[in-house]
């Protein structure tokens, strides 16, 4: 009776966990992936649900780093970098 069974791992167990994260930062950097594509990297064990509940919470928070910046005034009145004069 031929053994016919096949085992796949979410991940390369040769890779360690510091090396992947670099390799998907170098990734993110060359815009061979977006943030979406990383969370699925990352935890590759993950269910859809799972998943999409980390990439909405990475929206969130996105939203209101952006936020925080539209909404930082200088003492002076200007916004950022900007200058009055």
């Amino acid at each position: 009776m031929p053994n016919n069974v096949k085992v796949k791992f979410a991940s390369d167990g040769l890779i360690k966990g510091d090396k992947q994260l670099e390799t998907i930062e170098k990734k993110l950097e060359l815009d061979l992936i977006d943030k979406e594509d990383a969370i699925r990297e990352i935890n590759p064990d993950d269910d859809e649900e799972q998943l999409q509940d980390k990439i909405k919470k990475l929206k969130e928070r996105e939203l209101k780093k952006q936020q925080d910046a539209i909404n930082e005034m200088n003492n002076d009145g200007t916004f950022g970098n900007d200058k009055l004069f």
